[in-house]
């Protein structure tokens, strides 16, 4: 079998993107069901605006626990290093068509 991992990691474009969103889905903080609803909408998003597994993109990755118990689900968005709460794909929605769209990233909340 040949090596696959360049291949993997040509196909994520991984250390080209601007941003790695981290987002609990692991029932901890929130359902369960929330947080697969949000990681859904994430992946959604990322693909609509043209950001997924593309230089210059935003990186996701599906966590079972950021250690965060609470107000969940939790997120953190990296170089930043800044954490959100209540990641929901109704407050997404605002963030996104305020902030993200518009070539900010998750100022305030």
């Amino acid at each position: 079998m040949p090596d696959s991992l360049p291949a993997a990691v040509a196909k994520l474009k991984l250390g080209g993107q601007s941003r790695h969103v981290f987002l609990c889905v692991g029932g901890k903080c929130a359902s369960a069901e929330q947080g697969l609803a949000s990681w859904e909408h994430l992946k959604r998003r990322l693909r609509e605006a043209g950001l997924h597994d593309v230089a210059g993109g935003v990186l996701r990755t599906k966590a079972d626990c950021l250690r965060v118990c609470t107000s969940g689900p939790i997120a953190v968005v990296y170089p930043e290093g800044t954490w959100y709460r209540d990641c929901t794909p109704r407050t997404w929605t605002g963030w996104w068509t305020s902030t993200c769209c518009t070539g900010g990233w998750w100022r305030s909340w």
